[in-house]
């Protein structure tokens, strides 16, 4: 009996060695790559405008893109200047017949900023569980409109949240990446550099700059 206890026991032991290894494990998983968090990192050498990096890395990838020009664009108008954003997602083409292609999710219309518009070309068919990033492509239009990238970025945190999906990273155009940040507060998403210690730290999202460089972490505070 004494020898059944003591194999019981060691199996037991095992057991709880191998859940504290995987707890740690766990916890040690970085938004990118599965990378530390250290923000002193210095792998994050990656060119995210290279879908087969992006691939290596992430299940889904999601694009948002500015439309060149203006929409409604004439006298007595009174939706002048109204904006286009096209969204569109890739699942990582290990997966099979379901991946490969960019697929049109849907087109986002804004009006100074706010959204007035959506019309949707296809479902988010991103299967359960999925991990991915989010990237703004980089453009003119995308320098002039920061305010509807925000709003287009927290509609899709939502999808991707509605869809079970980790979101690990957004990636954001360098040279609007401040601006973009800021206007999220609008939507009480707030960045880490927020010295208001009365805002709760919940629902982290991790945005990194597109060429890397820049990184900041937003919470949501309602």
């Amino acid at each position: 009996m004494d020898a059944i206890r003591l194999a019981k026991n060691s199996i037991w032991t095992s057991k709880k060695i191998i859940l504290i290894l995987l707890v740690i494990f766990v916890i040690n998983l970085s938004p990118l790559e599965c990378m530390s968090q250290d923000q002193n990192r210095t792998d994050l050498n990656f060119d995210i405008n290279d879908l087969i990096e992006m691939d290596y890395r992430y299940d889904w990838v999601i694009d948002i893109k500015v439309s060149e020009g203006d929409y409604l664009n004439y006298a007595g108008c009174k939706l002048n200047p109204l904006k286009k954003l096209i969204v569109s997602y890739h699942i990582n083409p290990r997966f099979g017949d379901i991946s490969g292609k960019f697929i049109k999710y849907e087109e986002l219309w804004f009006y100074k900023g706010h959204a007035v518009g959506c019309r949707r070309l296809h479902d988010l068919d991103i299967p359960n569980s999925y991990q991915g990033a989010i990237r703004v492509i980089p453009s003119s239009a995308a320098l002039k409109n920061s305010a509807p990238i925000g709003g287009a970025i927290v509609r899709l945190i939502l999808d991707t949240g509605l869809c079970n999906c980790p979101l690990s990273a957004i990636f954001l155009p360098q040279d609007t990446f401040q601006d973009i940040i800021k206007g999220l507060s609008r939507y009480n998403y707030y960045s880490s550099a927020n010295s208001d210690l009365s805002i709760s730290r919940s629902l982290p999202v991790y945005i990194y700059s597109n060429p890397l460089g820049l990184m900041d972490t937003i919470y949501f505070s309602n």
